[in-house]
């Protein structure tokens, strides 16, 4: 098993009183995760395995365990001490967060600890009842710090076969291929039709095919909907719905100067690589790709995302005059521009777009994510830093705090 780094977070909250709410896409490791917190409890803690209690409600018999909270109540009364019990999808519950709720206010020394697939789900029908009485854990595909030490080849990896665990760690090509579309298979059949209640299902994932073949480019929401032939809320309710089950992100552009700026269309950044990549039925490696760049640049965006706190956002920033920059940090006060770039750059070089940014916002530092350089050179207000991927993290904890 690879060791998350989110387990370090869900110690750090296991003596506090919150419910410890995991959420992520399916098959990311969210069920290894909690199988491992519950070994650091054994082995560390030394909680008696008797006093943690584990369900896993895509498990029929426990569904069936746990259909009350009298169920549950028979088997904490059943145990000592403090009680952890860990529910795996637990927005298959009747009413989850009243369920939950009541537990703890029964059972004080219980500390719960679950998980769930779908965000919507999650925060209409747990997060909102346990208002004040929670903490959010999201846990994602892989991510560079996880596995740099692991694989020699690991971005090219994360860029093409992506970073689901069953996916990373193996070595077939074609099992590799065929567990990604086992998670497709399954999100369309359990999350979609389930949990989303979409009926034209086939649209909805020829929409994810439409957004896979516009990474990192601007979406018009009217031209997906012609294309389409779907009404225009319909397809931003499908969009919603991609977004809360964890496929992608839309980011949308830093706007604060209108009058040069553009304004509306977002920009689609997928949760992982190995799923956009599979939608397209295109697993080239790296060096026969024409899209190496984009897929780099989408990495960065989710290594920033995992990296920044929620104070902050993720921007991008177009002009009418097309000068742009990747990816903008910000909290409205201040900005890390983050302009990436594929090649491997041999000396530094400020770029026209770059210099526009600079002028109009000003920031004291701006980063160029490469494959190579590591430099530094000023222009205007701002020093820019020639980082590589790997020093990404560094930077962004000592810029943005």
């Amino acid at each position: 098993m690879i060791p998350r780094l989110a387990l370090n977070e869900l110690i750090s909250w296991i003596d506090e009183p919150e419910t410890l709410v995991i959420l992520g896409p399916r098959q990311v490791g969210k069920t290894t995760l909690m199988d491992q917190l519950q070994t650091w409890l054994v082995d560390e803690k030394g909680v008696k395995k008797k006093n943690l209690l584990s369900f896993n409600l895509d498990f029929k018999p426990d569904r069936k365990r746990l259909q009350t909270q009298a169920d549950l109540a028979q088997e904490i009364q059943n145990a000592s001490d403090r009680v952890f019990v860990f529910i795996d999808e637990v927005q298959r519950l009747d009413e989850p967060g009243l369920f939950l709720k009541g537990i703890i206010d029964v059972f004080p020394q219980v500390k719960l600890v679950v998980s769930g697939s779908s965000s919507l789900q999650i925060r209409s029908k747990v997060a909102d009842v346990l208002t004040g009485r929670k903490q959010l854990i999201n846990l994602s595909p892989l991510f560079i710090n996880e596995v740099k030490s692991l694989k020699d080849d690991y971005l090219e990896r994360l860029l093409v076969t992506g970073g689901y665990p069953a996916v990373f760690t193996s070595n077939n090509k074609d099992k590799q291929i065929a567990r990604l579309g086992e998670i497709v298979s399954s999100y369309l059949e359990k999350d979609v039709e389930d949990y989303l209640g979409i009926e034209l299902v086939e649209a909805y994932k020829k929409l994810l095919v439409m957004l896979a073949d516009q990474l990192g480019q601007l979406v018009n929401i009217s031209s997906l909907s012609r294309t389409l032939n779907l009404h225009f809320k319909t397809v931003e309710r499908y969009l919603s719905g991609l977004q809360n089950t964890f496929l992608l992100d839309l980011v949308y552009p830093l706007a604060t100067k209108s009058s040069i700026e553009i304004v509306k269309s977002p920009v689609p950044y997928f949760w992982d690589l190995g799923i956009r990549n599979w939608m397209l039925n295109d697993f080239r490696r790296l060096s026969d790709r024409d899209d190496r760049g984009l897929l780099f640049e989408n990495l960065v965006y989710l290594e920033v995302k995992r990296l920044i706190s929620k104070s902050w956002q993720i921007k991008f920033w177009r002009t009418k005059s097309k000068n742009e920059v990747d990816l903008v940090v910000t909290n409205r006060l201040l900005y890390l521009p983050i302009e990436v770039k594929f090649s491997e750059l041999d000396k530094p070089e400020v770029s026209t777009s770059m210099k526009a940014f600079i002028e109009n916002y000003e920031p004291e530092v701006m980063l160029v994510i490469n494959r190579t350089l590591r430099a530094e050179k000023r222009w205007g207000s701002a020093v820019i830093k020639y980082r590589t991927i790997e020093d990404l993290g560094e930077e962004i904890e000592r810029q943005v705090v």
